[in-house]
């Protein structure tokens, strides 16, 4: 049986406003269509996260938080193109997602 090879994906999670990191945060790396759950994790207390996933596959990344807008991106290589993470053990760097706080939704009285 092949083992199938592995590369990391890590990051860090600030807000977009305060610039401070966030924790706590749920982390999906979703596969290449976005439609599928690959691993999950959640930012430490410093807004840092690192996933293992199966090498040479294209990755979305997926973070939210109970007081911030969901943010969904494709995960890039360092020119910008979405490419299939490698296999050489080299770290995919997600730099600095920056989310903002999410509308708070208020009823109107009477409604």
């Amino acid at each position: 049986m092949v083992e199938e090879k592995k590369a990391v994906i890590e990051g860090i999670a600030i807000d977009s406003e305060t610039g401070e990191p966030i924790f706590a945060a749920p982390i999906k790396i979703m596969d290449e269509a976005g439609n599928n759950v690959v691993a999950e994790t959640s930012t430490d207390m410093n807004g840092e996260f690192r996933v293992v996933v199966p090498a040479g596959r294209r990755y979305q990344l997926l973070m939210f938080g109970q007081i911030y807008q969901p943010v969904q991106a494709k995960i890039l290589d360092d020119e910008g193109r979405f490419t299939p993470v490698t296999e050489d053990g080299r770290r995919i760097r997600v730099e600095s997602i920056k989310i903002r706080l999410a509308e708070l939704m208020t009823e109107k009285e009477g409604e």
